[in-house]
């Protein structure tokens, strides 16, 4: 019975490690679409963002290390669009940290 209780164990920890790099790219890739948004392009790259975020509200370490992904975005070269966006979702997931 233990033998059976590891290999599951192991196969969910392989299962999540798994999911979370395919949820990594997918939150690269959304947050590169999102960098050159401009009022009235496709709500797509935002909305994905978006849920990243509503995602990361219930674990503390999750919503930091968004929260320092989103801060990063900036002081880049993103539109000011995607700047205005970022800051609405750093106000859900920000801490003192996201200030400067």
């Amino acid at each position: 019975m233990k033998r059976i209780t590891k290999q599951i164990a192991v196969f969910v920890f392989l299962a999540s490690t798994a999911l979370a790099a395919d949820q990594s790219d997918e939150w690269n890739a959304a947050l590169k679409n999102i960098a050159n948004y401009e009022q009235g392009q496709s709500h797509a790259g935002l909305t994905a963002v978006e849920q990243h975020v509503r995602a990361a509200l219930p674990n503390a370490s999750d919503r930091a290390a968004l929260a320092q992904r989103l801060a990063a975005i900036l002081s880049s070269g993103a539109t000011v669009e995607c700047k205005r966006f970022v800051c609405r979702q750093l106000a859900l997931i920000g801490s003192t940290a996201s200030v400067p």
